[in-house]
């Protein structure tokens, strides 16, 4: 029994390092390659053409958005970058409301220091951040 019990916690462990070494490099990938401005800006949803590539993206996107959102909420529990897997996720899902939810997340310092850093380790320019994220400087 002891044997089973270890062997099933053996293999949990290693794909949870895997499911986590997966979505940083997603999380990576995803924050190098966003714009600089991508924050600074309600982007609303745009009426979706009719051709069918923008059609494909538009469900890849959303897919991919939930995909990381997902494993955003197992990697708080497990190795990985959770709460950025969320924010990411929800930056590539369209849905109202979801640039204030974004503003929540971006208040962190810490979020805001961990996408740059990202983004500093793959040499690309840092993300510019709405004035609502910045901490209040005291008097």
């Amino acid at each position: 029994m002891w044997i089973e019990f270890g062997a099933t916690a053996l293999l949990i462990f290693l794909l949870s390092v895997v499911f986590g070494a997966v979505a940083t490099t997603i999380v990576f990938v995803v924050v190098s390659r966003l714009p600089v401005d991508h924050f600074l800006e309600d982007r609303a949803q745009k009426p979706l053409s009719r051709t069918l590539l923008h059609k494909i993206w538009f469900v890849f996107k959303n897919a991919l958005g939930i995909v990381l959102i997902i494993a955003g909420i197992i990697m708080i529990i497990t190795p990985g970058p959770g709460f950025l897997s969320i924010l990411i996720g929800l930056s590539l899902v369209d849905f109202r409301q979801k640039h204030a939810l974004i503003l929540m997340g971006l208040k962190r310092p810490s979020v805001r220091k961990s996408l740059n850093w990202m983004r500093k380790k793959a040499n690309v320019p840092p993300l510019k951040f709405p004035s609502q994220c910045e901490p209040v400087e005291s008097r």
